[in-house]
């Protein structure tokens, strides 16, 4: 019996049940800290947010688990996801890992570090650890990888945050997730991936739905898993309808195993207000999948293949 790690223990891989693979509890931009004389970090607020928006999808969805893709440098805070788990009952995996040289803080690792050792080699360390032993004194170990790379390019840190990574899951069977940008580098990603030894079953090439479906097709025809985990969050080349045609249409060929369902949704903002956003995004919420496109994707393909997406499919990222 596979178990997986989750910030209140252990899980056995058959009571995941349904899942979104792709969230946010809390997440703030690299660099947020900085701002927090002004914007201060109301962790308990954070928690009640999290504990409400968690709750009521367990109540009226079924969600089961929930995995947190914040990574080390945008707020992750294990003793918050912790203590959201145990209020809310959804079981919630935990990230280590980093943001890529355009998003993240990188000066440490790129430009201190990669003076003093072998940056992958470090990244390895850092991320084996956190999910070996645990994430400094809080108790909680992480149980998935994520990583990702810059908009257009892979950067030479790049590069090594994705071997580290690959290196990391050959060392510790991990998931790895990952964060692509602006609909580029979605298959250099899973090339540089699967060049350092990665295992691409336990692969997932991340927001996946702002890619053309040309690359999509490739990317799933590599063997890798890919993720349509921006759902809501609609614009003007792709919309929750062109998502559920380019699924239908992957599904219908036989790759309704490769793909993952979920929203990138962020629950608590940490630093200044973002209201303003959510203008422009008014789609963008974390029932959106349970709500509209389950149901439209269950009139368009066999109940199946839903199950497989929402519920199979992650539990394969441990298992496979």
């Amino acid at each position: 019996m596979t178990e997986i790690t989750t910030v209140t223990g252990k899980l056995s891989a058959d009571e995941m049940g349904r899942t979104l693979p792709h969230e946010h509890v809390a997440y703030g931009v690299p660099g947020w800290r900085i701002d927090k004389s002004v914007a201060p970090y109301d962790r308990d607020e954070c928690r009640r947010r999290a504990v409400e928006t968690l709750s009521r999808l367990r109540e009226e969805f079924g969600l089961d688990t929930l995995f947190d893709a914040t990574m080390n440098d945008a707020g992750r805070d294990a003793r918050l996801l912790r203590d959201v788990a145990e209020e809310s009952g959804v079981s919630i995996v935990c990230s280590t890992g980093t943001y890529p040289e355009s998003r993240g803080s990188t000066t440490y690792f790129d430009q201190h570090r990669r003076l003093l050792g072998d940056v992958t080699d470090e990244l390895e360390e850092l991320f084996v650890t956190e999910l070996r032993d645990g994430i400094r004194d809080t108790g909680v170990r992480a149980g998935i990888v994520k990583v990702g790379s810059s908009n257009g390019e892979i950067t030479d840190y790049d590069d090594a945050l994705l071997r580290a990574a690959a290196r990391t899951q050959r060392r510790t069977g991990a998931p790895i997730l990952t964060h692509t940008e602006s609909g580029t580098m979605g298959v250099e990603q899973a090339e540089t991936l699967l060049d350092a030894g990665a295992n691409p079953d336990r692969t997932v090439i991340g927001h996946i739905d702002q890619h053309d479906p040309e690359v999509q097709r490739e990317l799933v025809e590599m063997g890798v898993r890919i993720g349509f985990d921006q759902i809501g969050t609609n614009g003007d080349e792709t919309d929750d309808d062109t998502r559920i045609e380019r699924v239908a249409s992957l599904c219908r060929d036989g790759y309704a195993d490769r793909i993952l369902l979920s929203h990138d949704y962020i629950v608590n903002w940490l630093g200044r207000s973002v209201e303003v956003i959510y203008d422009d995004l008014d789609q963008w919420r974390p029932d959106r999948l349970f709500e509209y496109v389950v149901p439209e994707l269950e009139t368009a393909l066999s109940p199946d293949d839903v199950t497989t997406m929402t519920e199979t499919n992650p539990k394969r990222l441990f298992t496979a």
